[in-house]
């Protein structure tokens, strides 16, 4: 049934009966080299992630439930990169089959492990939703037991369906690696046979297995993700909404508040949308599968899923760090405009600028400031822009009005400071990390910033 399938598809579908792959072609061992290449990548990108939360001490929601991801991807990146070494081989569907039943065994529970990973795309999704749309605080007791839970939900799936398939002699040769498969191939499943009894040696009915034990939740997460992306879109409307009628009004819009839900929103886009490149390739090939009946599907959707489908934690690194690569492109870029003019004004003649500059008369009032406090001609305040200070004129200023309004900016630039340290990688201050740094009054610490994404 399933070479009449096949050979009635063959513009559609790309397969081979065992007795005919002796001799590989190029698109065996291409099939087989690339995960090579995307696993690896995968595996690297989610290992920098952990290396970070850890720096980090898991300092949020976001962070551990990040963490949790990268885990799980990094399991399964393991799986992918191994590619067909683990097949049997005796195999001869598969170029670069060395391995034997206990590897098989061994690439498929790893592969499997990565259900998590879509499970916990969902929940990342969600956390984006509370956050945003209704304001959840981080450490609140509600976001607390939605992460619990979500840790238990992708755990307990993965690993028990993992288990389970393992138990139930269903991870065999699938062409690209190992996992649920029927072996032989070529095998009829009991399901299919009136009287139940089928021809698979192992594996049996594995097609329904990989629907109940990971498309299911696949999909599920799918249309968890879709609808969270809904719900972030709805309320970057309702923002602009907001600041629309405030303008309208003549009233100051909350311009902080509408930069932190377009931050969010674009950062939680990006991880669905990093979700939806590497598991659509995978769910076209698996209904291609079902519908035409056959092992192997059509060479382009076969290269795309090796190219994609094993790099989740490539994409979910470089989005992670995307807002951290941004600041420090944009400290460079502001660093290289400060050089250019200084070294404009150099070249206008020291003696031009040092005599008739306006910005000379100005450093010069402001050095004899304090001189002319008593004549009430004009005080000085300390502003501390950017971690500098600098010195303005204030016409008319007593001594006390001068010491106020040096108290205020100094209160100012330290909320400011605290406010800019203790943000999260949303770009949402957690308060509980600043009461943190405010009694144990440590300094501000660069390393230790959470200038992290999402």
């Amino acid at each position: 049934m399933a070479s009449s399938s096949s050979s009635t598809s063959e513009e559609y579908i790309w397969t081979e009966a065992p007795e005919e792959a002796e001799s590989f072609s190029a698109r065996h061992v291409t099939l087989a080299v690339i995960p090579h290449i995307t696993g690896f990548l995968s595996l690297l990108g989610s290992t920098l992630i952990v290396v970070d939360v850890y720096r980090r001490r898991f300092e949020t929601v976001y962070h551990r439930l990040l963490l949790g991801l990268a885990v799980s991807d990094i399991i399964a990146s393991i799986g992918f990169f191994l590619s067909t070494w683990p097949i049997p081989e005796e195999s001869m569907t598969s170029w670069g089959a060395i391995g034997n039943l206990q590897t098989c065994e061994f690439q498929g529970f790893l592969i499997q492990l990565g259900l998590a990973t879509p499970l916990y795309n969902a929940a990342l999704s969600i956390y984006y939703v509370l956050l945003v749309r209704f304001n959840w605080k981080q450490a609140s007791r509600e976001m607390i037991r939605f992460e619990r839970v979500s840790h238990g939900v992708a755990i307990v799936l993965a690993l028990g369906t993992a288990i389970a398939s393992l138990v139930l002699n269903l991870y065999n040769d699938a062409n690209l690696w190992c996992w649920i498969a029927p072996h032989p191939m070529d095998c009829v499943n009991s399901i299919e046979k009136d009287d139940g009894v089928g021809t698979c040696i192992r594996g049996d009915n594995a097609w329904v297995y990989r629907m109940a034990f990971y498309f299911c939740w696949l999909w599920a997460s799918f249309v968890v993700v879709t609808g969270c992306m809904g719900a972030m879109v709805h309320a970057v409307y309702q923002q602009s909404t907001k600041m629309d009628r405030y303008r309208q009004a003549g009233e100051a819009p909350n311009k902080a508040r509408w930069d932190r839900v377009q931050s969010v929103a674009v950062q939680s886009s990006l991880y669905i949308l990093a979700f939806i490149l590497t598991a659509l390739p995978v769910s076209i090939a698996r209904i291609l599968q079902a519908k035409y009946n056959c092992t192997s599907t059509y060479f382009p959707l076969s290269m795309t899923t090796v190219l994609f489908f094993p790099t989740q934690g490539l994409w979910n690194a470089l989005i992670y760090f995307r807002p951290r690569m941004g600041k420090y492109w944009e400290e460079q870029r502001k660093r290289s405009q400060q050089s250019s003019s200084a070294t404009s004004s150099t070249s206008l003649g020291t003696a031009f600028t040092k005599f008739f500059s306006p910005m000379s008369r100005n450093t010069n009032s402001a050095a004899s400031c304090k001189e002319s406090t008593t004549h009430h001609a004009s005080t000085c305040t300390t502003e501390r822009l950017g971690g500098s200070s600098q010195m303005s004129t204030v016409p008319n200023a007593t001594p006390e009005e001068t010491e106020t309004a040096v108290d205020a900016s100094s209160k100012q630039t330290e909320d400011t400071i605290i406010s800019s340290d203790h943000q999260n990688d949303d770009g949402v201050v957690v308060p509980e990390l600043v009461e943190h740094r405010r009694s144990r009054n440590d300094p501000i610490d660069d390393s230790t910033q959470m200038a992290g994404p999402l």
